[in-house]
């Protein structure tokens, strides 16, 4: 990272609603410290991001200078906040690079949604610096009339994110897009379509939205005659169980499959996307194999998670 300087977030100057809201997040974290930047972050939302640590530190990546520090430093401690809630995140499993950014960003469109709902009703200035970015984007979006390399699945995705973010001005600023970007504009749509079909708020209905998004990106793929990425099957999104279900057997929640380097994959039965990625270790025989996967059908879905180290929330 070049040009950068790092502050702790305690010594920002803060709006009152925003102390109220890292005063919510403070508790369920370690740390947050600030990293000013001069790299591009411009594909990453909003012009900043949050990037999770082990031992529950973060950092949020800002760009120096930043020109509307509440707009940007609200949405990212948000993302902490969903993050601490239990909404979803995706795990990378067998994807490339490349795909990995898209799949990341399309999970980002879909909390931004109510990312913008909550500093709405949070009470924070945000409108000015709304109006100003989506003016800039509409202004200088660049023409895109075929998919396939990563560049163009990138502005697809972004699209999105900007409709997302432009909900209460779309019929102001879309016009321009869709007058050179028409064939960009209308793929984008079938994926804004998918993700405001109906509301989402909570994390189970969120983690299904983002199932849902994932399979019609593969929709959108194969009409357009090219490979489907299978995101559902590459990407792990922790499961949000019922409270019934947790003392249910995993053979019962998930479907299992094996690969040739002993990796166990859990598919939920509900939706089919991958929920839990293990790697059996220290096992030599074929029987051995089978004894480490029996082991793990036959616990609860609750040991389950225990057995990931991985924190879970519920839903009736």
């Amino acid at each position: 990272m070049k040009n950068c300087n790092r502050m702790n977030i305690e010594d920002l100057e803060l709006s009152v609603p925003m102390k109220e809201l890292y005063n919510e997040v403070s508790p369920l974290i370690n740390k947050i410290e600030i990293v000013y930047t001069e790299n591009d972050l411009s594909y990453s939302g909003v012009g900043a991001r949050a990037i999770k640590l082990p031992n529950r530190d973060w950092e949020i990546e800002l760009r120096k200078d930043e020109p509307f520090m509440e707009y940007v430093l609200s949405h990212e401690l948000l993302h902490i906040l969903l993050d601490t809630k239990g909404y979803p995140n995706v795990s990378k499993i067998d994807i490339s690079k490349k795909r990995w950014k898209i799949a990341q960003l399309l999970t980002n469109t879909i909390l931004h949604k109510i990312i913008i709902k909550k500093q709405l009703k949070r009470g924070f200035e945000i409108e000015d610096a709304r109006k100003e970015m989506l003016r800039d984007v509409a202004d200088n979006w660049p023409t895109i009339r075929v998919l396939g390399d990563y560049g163009s699945f990138r502005d697809l995705v972004t699209l999105v994110s900007f409709m997302i973010e432009a909900e209460d001005y779309l019929d102001r600023y879309i016009g321009r897009i869709k007058e050179n970007n028409l064939f960009l504009y209308e793929h984008a749509e079938r994926i804004y379509k998918e993700i405001y079909d109906e509301p989402y708020d909570s994390p189970y209905s969120t983690r299904k939205r983002l199932v849902r998004v994932f399979k019609a990106f593969d929709d959108l793929l194969k009409d357009n005659n090219l490979p489907q990425w299978k995101l559902f099957e590459k990407l792990s999104v922790v499961y949000i169980p019922s409270t019934w279900e947790l003392q249910l057997s995993v053979s019962q929640v998930f479907d299992d499959a094996t690969n040739q380097n002993n990796d166990l994959f859990f598919y939920a039965k509900s939706d089919g996307q991958l929920s839990f990625a293990f790697e059996i270790k220290d096992v030599e025989s074929y029987k051995e194999v089978e004894i480490e996967i029996n082991k793990r059908r036959n616990m609860t879905v609750e040991g389950l998670f225990n057995e990931s180290n991985t924190e879970y929330v519920t839903h009736n």
